[in-house]
């Protein structure tokens, strides 16, 4: 029965511009698939060069042609990964968007809670009295003598003043005056006679020499003294008292809830920065998470089929033991007969599996390497291994 292999179903999803691993609008509801549909074009490429002789079980035996075998493949896909979802996001986080510093192995979160209830103090004081007692007092201030003395200089005052000349001028002045008489029984004056007098103008003048005002205090000193003394200043013996009431004195606090956060992290001695970074690089070569979800398809959706034309000889993935030494080029496996199924090869989890061709006219197994040149494997019957045929 013809199958449809996993590379032409790549190629189908890449002529369509299509993710193979099922709808974009169904995966971007998963966060750990948003990276894939960024680069699902690179992704899909590696997975069929790794893959490309397996084929869907769901194929042609259940399907009428290819578009069928494919929207098939992508539906199971998308069930696959929504069955899974739960145990992808928790790797997704743990693989990729976890944060974390690959040189420690403590990390630690502590929060401590202390809890207060309420709480209230009284205090009763009683009534109080302090009386301080002061005894006598006496202060006595010893001055001894001083003298102070004031020098003065001889002081002269000289006042000299010019000749001075003060001169009055009056104008000439007449002055007349004219008498009237009047009867007891007459109602008009008459003039009895009139006099008049005249002074001419004049000048009155007076002259003063100049002169000089002269006062001078002769030089002296004034001196004071003050005998020795001394000033005494008593206080008589009292008593200051101070008196305070009875009080009582109250103080509440509210219930209250204390948080600490404590963060402790770093190495704990048991395992070295090295040996940390060298299990940081295994597992980041070792775990990849999208192959991953890629191996969960190969193993659950998928079967290898034989591309050669014998149906005789079945090969499947077991995902027990992993890969040994080097054999053409493949890394090394293990094989096993199953004398009810057939002939099993032991393989590694997402590496490459090589491709056989069982002759049927002389019952030779034979290994086809990466360069397409067949290797002759020979059954050792005493050992139970398979040799290639130039080591023997």
């Amino acid at each position: 029965m013809d199958r449809i292999s996993i590379l032409e179903l790549y190629r189908t999803a890449r002529n369509e511009n299509k993710p193979l691993f099922g709808d974009p609008e169904d995966l971007a509801t998963y966060d750990f698939m948003s990276a894939y549909l960024v680069k699902f074009n690179r992704l899909d490429r590696n997975f069929a060069k790794t893959h490309a002789h397996w084929c869907p079980l769901w194929n042609l035996n259940y399907e009428s042609d290819k578009n069928g075998v494919y929207n098939a493949f992508r539906e199971d896909v998308t069930d696959l990964i929504e069955k899974n979802s739960n145990e992808y996001q928790r790797l997704w986080d743990a693989l990729v968007e976890a944060s974390y510093d690959p040189i420690e192995n403590y990390d630690k979160y502590d929060e401590i809670i202390s809890n207060f209830g309420a709480t209230r103090r009284t205090d009763n004081i009683g009534a109080g009295r302090r009386a301080t007692a002061y005894g006598a007092q006496s202060r006595t201030n010893q001055y001894g003598a001083q003298s102070s003395s004031t020098n003065f200089g001889a002081v002269s005052t000289t006042l000299t003043k010019g000749s001075q000349i003060d001169s009055e001028s009056i104008g000439q002045r007449q002055d007349s005056s004219t008498h009237y008489m009047q009867g007891f029984n007459s109602t008009n004056p008459n003039e009895t006679n009139s006099d008049a007098a005249s002074t001419g103008a004049q000048l009155n003048s007076k002259t003063s020499g100049a002169r000089s005002d002269s006062e001078s205090t002769a030089a002296h000193s004034d001196s004071q003294s003050i005998g020795q003394h001394s000033d005494t200043i008593s206080e008589q013996a009292h008593t200051d008292t101070l008196t305070e009431d009875a009080r009582v004195n109250t103080s509440a606090e509210d219930a209250r809830q204390d948080k600490v956060e404590q963060h402790t992290h770093g190495n704990i001695g048991v395992t070295s920065a090295m040996d940390l970074i060298n299990q940081e690089v295994a597992l980041r070569i070792g775990t990849r998470f999208y192959d991953i979800i890629f191996n969960d398809i190969i193993k659950e959706l998928c079967q290898l089929v034989d591309d050669c034309s014998v149906g005789a000889l079945s090969i499947c993935l077991n995902r027990k033991p992993k890969a040994l030494r080097e054999i053409a080029s493949y890394g090394e496996f293990t094989m096993y007969v199953d004398e009810n199924s057939g002939l099993y090869v032991v393989y590694e989890a997402g590496q490459v599996v090589p491709s056989f061709r069982y002759d049927e006219a002389t019952g030779n197994l034979y290994i086809i390497d990466r360069a397409g040149f067949e290797i002759h494997l020979r059954y050792d019957a005493e050992s139970g291994n398979l040799y290639r045929e130039e080591e023997v």
